[in-house]
């Protein structure tokens, strides 16, 4: 269930910087290149080679995390 809470977080926030997102099973994908798995930070994103899409996505997902844990939110696997 946590893991659901955090996906959920992580697709809010990138809906608003990218608009090309989407699941697919319990992960979320961006761009068609980048996608993220559970636990849904920065360390479980994979992306197709030659994409330049994984820096901007993994500062985005980190910014978020990072926000999450201020306001003692956090993601799972930060708890």
């Amino acid at each position: 269930m946590l893991h659901q809470i955090a996906a959920l977080f992580v697709k809010y926030v990138l809906i608003f910087s990218i608009s090309d997102c989407r699941w697919h099973n319990h992960n979320i994908v961006v761009l068609g290149e980048v996608t993220i798995k559970p636990p849904y930070t920065s360390k479980d994103l994979e992306c197709v080679e030659g994409s330049k899409a994984l820096a901007h996505i993994s500062k985005i997902v980190d910014k978020h995390c990072e926000e999450e844990a201020k306001q003692g939110r956090g993601t799972p696997s930060q708890r």
